[in-house]
């Protein structure tokens, strides 16, 4: 067994004492009068902070896809038209078209029935003819302004039916009075063999008045046979009673006129030119045979399908002194 050093140990030790000189220090303890952090204050704070790695780690690794295809926020609801302005709109729309489609058909003006290339205006009356044949008529209507007539040298001019005036309402107070010579007219236009129809010259304003015209027209009729038609004619004078009468209130008039006359004659007729004949609606128009004023022109301006025109008020007739309107009826209307 090998001696020992004497100094062995003691270096050793020295060595040791150097170490441990070497060392850093130990921390200060904690003072005691501060408070101590539990461990489950520490062990919570520590988990937190995990967790709130965790989750920043979840975000940044979650596919973009899957962040887009998120629910989205909640959104109001969208505001809801109440019905009534919705229907009311629809309504708008429907009555503008069906505006644009009546002033569209308005717009396309009607073809008058007649081709006025076959009109004759070389003799003493005008002619219609269709195929080198006459189809028209000639007629007269007149009143006591003619005076007295001599029918028979009418009936041998060539006229073939008259208009004869049976009564008239005044322009301005509305009184009714007789044509003075009305009966004389009608007997003897008869007897020299012309068909014989009647007018009345209105200015009914009320479906009342027009219904006193006609009953006052049947009366001073009593005990005469007409041949022909009875006409309602109404007319527009300078400050005549019926200057502010609408269509609506003239076209009553008329309807009520002549469905208290229908059984007389061959039936009820409306006179006007294109002014007076504006005063009655479409319905009227065409339910009435219409009798048109137009003067002085080879071809009437009016489409209207008229049954007869007046084509002037200044005509010359034989067995009659002063000028006087004269007339076609056009025989295929």
């Amino acid at each position: 067994m090998p001696s020992r050093r004497p100094d062995q140990g003691t270096t050793r030790r020295s060595t040791a004492a150097r170490s441990r000189s070497t060392r850093p220090a130990p921390p200060p303890r904690a003072s005691r009068s501060a408070a101590p952090t539990s461990r489950a204050t520490r062990g919570t704070a520590n988990r937190s902070a995990g967790t709130r790695g965790a989750n920043a780690r979840q975000r940044s690794a979650r596919p973009a896809a899957a962040r887009h295809n998120a629910a989205p926020a909640a959104t109001a609801p969208r505001r809801r038209l109440p019905l009534r302005p919705l229907l009311l709109m629809v309504l708008a729309v429907a009555l503008g078209l069906a505006a644009a489609n009546a002033l569209r058909s308005c717009s396309t003006a009607q073809k008058s029935p007649y081709d006025w290339a076959n009109l004759s205006t070389n003799g003493s009356f005008y002619a219609y003819t269709e195929n080198g044949q006459v189809v028209s008529s000639v007629g007269v209507d007149v009143s006591d302004h003619q005076g007295q007539i001599d029918w028979n040298a009418v009936a041998q001019s060539g006229v073939e039916f008259a208009f004869v005036r049976v009564g008239r309402r005044g322009t301005t107070e509305g009184s009714l009075y007789a044509d003075k010579r009305y009966r004389e007219n009608i007997q003897q236009a008869q007897q020299a063999g012309l068909t014989v129809g009647a007018y009345f010259f209105s200015q009914a304003t009320t479906e009342d008045e027009a219904r006193q015209e006609a009953a006052y027209l049947r009366q001073l009729l009593e005990g005469l046979e007409l041949t022909g038609p009875v006409a309602f004619d109404l007319e527009v004078t300078p400050d005549s009673r019926i200057s502010n009468l609408t269509q609506k209130q003239a076209s009553a008039c008329a309807r009520a006129f002549c469905q208290e006359v229908a059984d007389l004659g061959t039936g009820p007729i409306l006179y006007g030119n294109k002014q007076d004949l504006q005063l009655f609606d479409r319905d009227l128009l065409r339910t009435y045979p219409i009798w048109y004023a137009e003067y002085h022109t080879a071809a009437p301006a009016s489409t209207l399908p008229f049954t007869y025109w007046q084509y002037t008020e200044s005509g010359q007739v034989p067995g009659i002194s002063t000028p006087v309107d004269v007339n076609l009826r056009m025989k295929n209307a």
